[in-house]
């Protein structure tokens, strides 16, 4: 009998770990999570958002880099990027979220401190609600 207890148990638990993982991905948030990790060997920016401000995030990142286009009308992107200015970067977009990461050994100290002041400014660009 205890059994029977045991593994209803393990499986309320399972079901409720996977609603929640459920609920997280298909909610909007209304709060915004900024992560930036800076090594020595890389700076990695990841920044959660509501989903209502993709394209205000998306209007910025590309008034950044003009005149190349970044998103281009698309919502979801996962790809390198290299500017004009020589910058290497990669950037991994979707509606709410928004990751950019760039090596310092590919980028110049001037391309580096571009890219670190455009995400920091980011902080202002998107609202909380």
């Amino acid at each position: 009998m205890k059994s029977v207890y045991i593994i209803f148990g393990i499986c309320l638990v399972a079901v409720i770990l996977l609603l929640t993982k459920f609920l997280r991905q298909h909610s909007t948030v209304h709060g915004v999570k900024i992560s930036v990790e800076e090594t020595t060997a890389t700076f990695k920016m990841h920044v959660r958002y509501n989903k209502n401000q993709t394209a205000i995030v998306e209007n910025y990142i590309d008034s950044c880099f003009r005149p190349q286009t970044i998103f281009g009308g698309q919502h979801s992107i996962d790809k390198d990027i290299v500017t004009a200015d020589s910058a290497r970067f990669h950037i991994n977009a979707s509606a709410g979220y928004f990751s950019l990461a760039a090596a310092r050994n590919n980028n110049s100290a001037a391309a580096l401190e571009n890219l670190v002041n455009i995400c920091m400014k980011m902080k202002t660009v998107i609202k909380p609600e």
